[in-house]
């Protein structure tokens, strides 16, 4: 399921605020999740992709940049 930000906080309203937040491993198993605010390029083409700056990534070749929610 993929959401905005508004639908990650109707997701969390019913939550207490010591619940850890987990996300799937590769063994079907989970583990903590690490997460960051932070900005990535999206292109219609090619998706999402991590921004290392103008410099070394151009909104020009690479899409636009846009504030996301990383979670690792």
């Amino acid at each position: 399921m993929t959401v905005n930000v508004a639908q990650l906080r109707e997701l969390l309203k019913e939550l207490p605020d010591n619940a850890r937040v987990v996300t799937g491993a590769p063994d079907h198993s989970y583990r903590e999740a690490r997460c960051e605010a932070g900005t990535a390029l999206y292109d219609r083409r090619s998706g999402w992709s991590e921004d290392y700056g103008e410099e070394q990534t151009p909104e020009a070749e690479f899409g636009k940049r846009l504030p996301v929610l990383i979670v690792h």
